[in-house]
C-alpha cells in the first residue's frame, strides 16, 4: 500500500499486505516512496521475516498516537466555539475525583502549544486516564454536536480495544467502529490519516490471530525503563552498565518472588491493614453467615495491580442487564475475602457522557462472591448537578 492510499484507507485490505518480495523491492525504492527505512534486524532470525509479524501495540498506536490527534482536534474546536476554555479544562483535570487506581496516572495540565502541535505532554497511562474520564470531566459543558459525538466514539474505541476478551460479533463491531471513526475524523477535520491512525484498521485481524491486544501492549516492558534509569543513575561504575542493570533486575525479581504472595497468582487477594470488628456492628445480609462474635475488617484489598477499597463499584453483566454493586465492608473470614455491597436498583443510561446515572438512595445489601470473576473496580463520580454517574471500565 503506497503512502497516499494509506492516508485514506479505513479498512484492512489483505491484498495490500507487504510480502517478503515486495518488501525487498521497497528497500530499493527508498523511505520516501516505500515507507521502509532499512532492513529490519528481525530478518536475521532463521525461518522468519518481518512481514509475518502482525502484532499491534495499543500503547503506541492509540494512546500515544491517534488519541492525541483526535482529542486535540476536538478540544481546538471546543475552544473556538466557546463551549469551554483552556483554564476550565485544566481545572476539571486537576480537581476530578479519579478512581484510586487512576491517581498514579493523573494527566498533566494542557497548554495551547500542546493543542496546536497536536501532541499532549502525557505518558500513555496518563492519556488513557484522560480519555476514559473525559466524558465525565467536561460532558456537562459541551452540547450535543458532531465533534462531541466523534470524541465519544474515540473513547469507546479505546474501551473496546482494551477489552480482555472478544466474541466474533464484538470483534466485527470494533472493526466497523474504527472504520466509521477514521472516516469521520478525515471529514470533520479535513485532513488525512497518520500511520498510527491507519494501524487501527489492522486490529481485527491481529486480535483474531494473537488474542486481545491489551496483553501484547508495551505498558509492562516500558514500565521497567524508569527502574533501569534509576539504577544507571546511582551506579558509579560505568563499565558494562548493561550487566549491572541486568543483575539488579534479577535481584529485584528474586525479592518479589519471596515477599509477594500473589506474584504467580494475580487472583489472590492481599488484604490491607485489618482490625477486629464485632459481628453485631455489621448490617444484616441474608447470604452472610458468620458463626463467631468477631471478624476482621479492612479498608482495602489488593488484587494484582488493582486496589479494591470501600466505595469501589463492581459492574456485572447478567441476563443482558448491568448490575452495579458498591463495596461497603470488606471482611476476612476463614481465610476468605467477603464483600458486603450495596446493589443499586435504579439507574439510567446517559448517552451524552456514555455513563450510567445511579440512584444511590435505592439499593439492597448483598454479599458479592468474587470467585472466578474478572471484575475491574469502578467509581461513582458526583457531577455538579449532584447526580451520581459511573462509566464502565474493563
Amino acid at each position: 500500500m503506497d503512502l497516499e492510499l494509506m492516508r485514506k484507507s479505513v479498512l484492512d485490505h489483505p491484498s495490500y499486505y507487504r510480502t517478503e518480495a515486495n518488501y525487498n523491492e521497497a528497500l530499493k525504492n527508498g523511505f520516501a516512496l516505500s515507507g521502509v527505512h532499512r532492513d529490519s534486524p528481525f530478518n536475521t532470525i532463521p525461518d522468519f521475516h518481518i512481514t509475518e509479524l502482525k502484532h499491534v501495540d495499543i500503547m503506541h498506536d492509540f494512546y500515544e498516537g491517534y488519541a492525541h490527534d483526535s482529542l486535540t482536534s476536538c478540544l481546538d474546536r471546543f475552544f473556538e466555539q466557546g463551549y469551554i476554555t483552556l483554564e476550565q479544562l485544566n481545572n476539571r483535570i486537576k480537581r476530578f475525583d479519579y478512581e484510586y487506581n487512576d491517581r498514579r496516572n493523573k494527566p498533566e495540565p494542557i497548554t495551547m502549544d500542546h493543542i496546536n502541535a497536536r501532541k499532549l505532554k502525557t505518558s500513555s497511562g496518563q492519556m488513557r486516564s484522560l480519555i476514559e474520564n473525559l466524558p465525565l470531566m467536561i460532558g456537562e459543558l459541551i452540547p450535543d454536536c458532531r465533534e462531541w459525538d466523534f470524541l465519544l466514539s474515540v473513547v469507546k474505541i479505546g474501551d473496546q480495544i482494551m477489552s480482555p476478551f472478544f466474541t466474533v460479533q464484538s470483534l466485527e463491531e470494533v472493526r466497523q467502529n474504527i472504520a466509521n471513526n477514521l472516516t469521520e475524523y478525515m471529514a470533520l477535520f479535513e485532513t488525512h490519516l497518520k500511520p498510527k491512525g491507519h494501524f487501527l484498521t489492522h486490529y481485527k485481524e491481529s486480535i483474531e490471530n494473537f488474542g486481545p491486544a491489551r496483553f501484547a501492549a508495551c505498558y509492562i516492558p516500558e514500565a521497567r525503563h524508569r527502574i533501569y534509569k534509576k539504577i544507571a543513575k546511582f551506579t558509579e561504575s560505568r563499565q558494562n552498565i548493561a550487566l549491572t542493570i541486568s543483575i539488579k533486575d534479577r535481584l529485584m525479581l528474586a525479592y518479589n518472588l519471596m515477599i509477594q504472595k500473589n506474584y504467580f497468582n494475580p487472583n489472590l487477594f492481599i488484604p490491607g491493614k485489618a482490625r477486629i470488628c464485632p459481628v453485631g456492628e455489621l448490617p444484616i445480609v441474608p447470604e452472610l453467615t458468620i458463626m463467631e462474635d468477631f471478624v476482621l475488617r479492612c479498608d482495602y484489598v489488593k488484587l494484582g495491580s488493582k486496589r479494591i477499597k470501600t466505595g469501589s463499584v463492581f459492574t456485572l453483566f447478567q441476563n443482558n442487564n448491568y448490575i452495579f454493586q458498591q463495596v461497603q465492608h470488606i471482611l476476612i473470614y476463614q481465610d476468605e475475602v467477603k464483600f458486603i455491597c450495596r446493589q443499586f436498583e435504579n439507574y439510567t443510561y446517559d448517552a451524552h457522557v456514555d455513563g450510567y446515572i445511579i440512584d444511590d438512595r435505592s439499593f439492597n445489601l448483598v454479599l458479592l462472591d468474587y470467585k472466578n470473576k474478572n471484575i475491574a473496580p469502578n467509581r461513582l463520580h458526583t457531577m455538579t448537578n449532584g447526580k451520581q454517574v459511573l462509566r464502565i471500565k474493563l
